[in-house]
């Protein structure tokens, strides 16, 4: 139910609050005040504060039962937070509490310490229909501007959006005007581009055709030189052949002496047949052949163009890798036949980068790969080409570079196990804009939302950051604590804001790991302050040596009161874990 008056006041004074709520609703001045106005089954304190919220001024019974009550107090600590005006009304002359005075200082003062009360209602009831009536002359001035406001608003919208659709249709006549020159544009580099590619055809084939000259040109200058020597070879065997005949022809013309001399016996004795020998036509024609670039297999001719068969399909082997560095690695290979030497290579198997390739025709291959990246993976493929145009490639490899500032790995034959270091996972992505807080003297930094405040006491060599000003919530406190355990340290680090020691309860206590790999150990801290407010913490703490370094984050608890900030531990814990160390103690 909607009212204009709150009423606070201590139990003693009910009797106060009633007459002045009659008085109030006499001039048709709705008020609240409990226990009248709380409905029944609503929880105590969530009445109290949706009631305040909902008040439009705020009416303080001060007395000296009101001045010492923690309620009373609260309340009027609401209403000051919320803005709402307060009226105080003195009932007696005790003196104010430091927080009374606090929140109340600025107010004006209703003084009915005189008795009868009743002779100071009508003063306050007319300051009250005063104020509501100034609130209500606000508001609706206050409306008016934001009408008035949004009319120039939707005005200036109106006028944008005409000069918006004005650009547009001149912007609308400029893109097709401009879509139609870079239709024209792209129309005519594709023309040269296949232009260029006939160009780019023309030329590969050019330089093939050159190559295959090349080789071919070898290939007849061998085949040359090859007929000369058969040539030669041909010469000394028709010169062996003429002296063999002749000594033959000589043989025979003594034999045929002898027999005319007529001193064979009857039988006449064999004649001794001669060496056998080439029949000379054949070897002519042989000769012939030779000289005239022909060869003959069983009475099928060929030219000596024909007598080279084509190069065997190319073979590489041994492909290996040594003198692997953090950006660099050397890969060797052989071939059967003399060939160009390159190398495929990348950082997934479909490579995509070459190097260039080395022109020389040699049978021990060596490339060096430069510009790795460093602890990284790279796959590759050895590739090589032979004066014939035959290709020849390999599997696809793989080589691990090594980590960076690290000297060059040897190759070892057959190579052992490398074990990569260990290292701790990459940092986590924030869910909040971070500034950091570092601790020179123990070596330790901590990361905290960058709207927040920081409070740092260096006598207690401890920080406090507060969420919007000092003494609101959340609150982070990191300190240096020397007690021998966890739950001692965090004990220490409530204590002089507690109302007991006793009243401290610590969870059962949790390990965790830090991004850097730093053990911790971490618990959900509950306790009482020394105003009587339930404090729910979350607390994260590291052993150093003799020392703990403590991280706790803070806030009220809403069992204890309705707050802006309730008890986030997967936040709380996030911001905790932040810690970090930047040396050894």
């Amino acid at each position: 139910m909607a009212h204009d008056i709150f009423i606070s006041y201590s139990s003693p004074d009910r009797a106060t609050a009633e007459a002045i709520c009659a008085a109030l609703e006499s001039r048709n001045i709705s008020c609240w005040f409990a226990p009248r106005d709380v409905a029944i089954g609503k929880v105590w304190v969530e009445a109290i504060v949706d009631a305040i919220d909902a008040s439009r001024i705020f009416i303080l019974v001060l007395s000296s039962s009101s001045n010492s009550s923690p309620q009373v107090n609260r309340e009027v600590e609401r209403a000051a937070s919320k803005g709402i005006p307060i009226i105080p009304i003195r009932i007696d002359n005790t003196p104010l509490s430091k927080s009374i005075d606090f929140f109340t200082s600025r107010h004006q003062w209703l003084d009915a310490q005189t008795p009868p009360l009743e002779k100071h209602l009508p003063k306050l009831v007319a300051t009250v229909q005063q104020l509501l009536a100034q609130e209500a002359s606000a508001v609706a001035e206050k409306e008016a501007e934001e009408s008035r406001a949004r009319a120039k608003r939707e005005a200036e919208a109106a006028k944008k959006i005409q000069e918006a659709a004005a650009r547009a249709k001149k912007e609308a006549e400029g893109a097709v005007k401009e879509r139609a020159r870079q239709e024209a544009v792209r129309a005519r580099a594709k023309r040269e581009a296949e232009a260029a590619r006939k160009i780019q055809g023309a030329a590969a084939r050019a330089k093939k055709e050159a190559e295959e000259s090349r080789v071919r040109a070898k290939r007849e200058a061998e085949a040359a030189r090859k007929i000369q020597e058969a040539a030669a070879r041909a010469k000394k065997e028709v010169e062996a052949f003429r002296e063999r005949a002749k000594q033959e022809a000589e043989a025979a013309k003594g034999i045929q002496a002898t027999a005319a001399r007529g001193r064979m016996e009857a039988k006449p004795k064999p004649i001794p047949k001669p060496h056998a020998r080439m029949p000379l036509r054949p070897f002519l024609i042989g000769l012939g052949a030779a000289l005239l670039g022909i060869a003959s297999v069983g009475g099928i001719y060929f030219t000596f163009g024909h007598l080279f068969t084509p190069s065997p399909t190319l073979a590489i082997q041994d492909v290996s890798v040594s003198d692997i560095t953090a950006t660099s690695a050397v890969l060797t290979w052989t071939t059967d036949k003399p060939a160009t030497s390159q190398v495929a290579y990348g950082y997934t198997a479909d490579l995509g980068l070459t190097t260039a390739l080395g022109e020389e025709l040699v049978t021990n291959h060596r490339v060096e790969l430069t510009g790795l990246q460093p602890d990284t993976t790279c796959h590759f493929r050895v590739m090589s080409k032979n004066a014939s145009g035959k290709e020849a490639t390999s599997d696809i490899g793989q080589l691990t570079t090594l980590p960076a500032a690290t000297t060059p790995m040897p190759t070892p034959s057959p190579p052992p196990p490398v074990e990569k270091p260990v290292e701790p996972p990459p940092a986590a992505k924030l869910s909040f804009n971070a500034t950091e807080y570092t601790n020179a003297e123990y070596g330790f930094s901590i990361k905290y939302p960058s709207d927040w405040i920081r409070v740092a006491d260096e006598e207690k060599n401890e920080i406090k950051l507060y969420a919007k000003g000092t003494g609101e919530v959340p609150v982070i406190s990191a300190s240096v604590r020397g007690q021998a355990t966890f739950a001692e340290a965090v004990t220490a680090a409530f204590g002089p804001r507690s109302i007991s020691r006793t009243a401290i309860k610590v969870d059962a206590e949790q390990e965790t790991t830090l991004e850097d790999g730093t053990k911790a150990t971490t618990a959900k801290v509950d306790w009482e302050n020394s105003s009587g407010y339930l404090i729910e913490s979350y607390a994260l703490g590291v052993k150093k040596g003799n020392k703990w370094i403590l991280v706790t984050i803070s806030t009220v608890s809403t069992k204890s009161v309705i707050t802006l900030a309730p008890y986030d531990e997967a936040k709380f814990s996030e911001i905790a874990h932040t810690l970090r160390f930047t040396a050894e103690e």
